[in-house]
């Protein structure tokens, strides 16, 4: 089951988690991955499945820098420099829930990334989105 999953992850456009023959949730595999609806969803998905999928790579936060705005947005926010992983900021949206990045380089603030922002720029890599 493990192997189907992972080919479902990388191939499928639209993927339904069932329980007991009762949609979970459905949804594109990114979704899916970072905001599993149910507890249920959460443990068949596995946390450390997400950090394999998403496009971690040797990038760092600041590959992302078209994708921050300029004036601090409302929500729940986290410092990370700009030379931090991909993976730290996976982590700081998905595990911590984070809302916010607030993304400096040294002392200066160059930005901030919302998680909804990373989503559409990880998902626009994918060619998921037309923007």
């Amino acid at each position: 089951m493990t192997h189907d999953m992972d080919e479902a992850l990388k191939i499928a456009d639209r993927i339904v988690i069932l329980k007991e023959g009762e949609v979970e949730q459905y949804g594109t595999p990114d979704d899916i991955l970072q905001n599993p609806k149910t507890d249920f969803v959460k443990s068949f998905i596995g946390k450390d499945r997400m950090s394999r999928f998403l496009k971690t790579s040797h990038k760092t936060v600041k590959f992302y820098q078209d994708w921050l705005i300029p004036n601090q947005p409302d929500g729940n926010q986290y410092e990370i420099d700009a030379s931090e992983t991909l993976q730290s900021l996976t982590e700081l949206f998905v595990e911590k829930q984070y809302d916010v990045a607030k993304v400096t380089d040294g002392n200066k603030v160059i930005g901030y990334l919302t998680k909804d922002a990373f989503i559409k720029a990880l998902a626009s890599e994918r060619g998921d989105l037309d923007e």
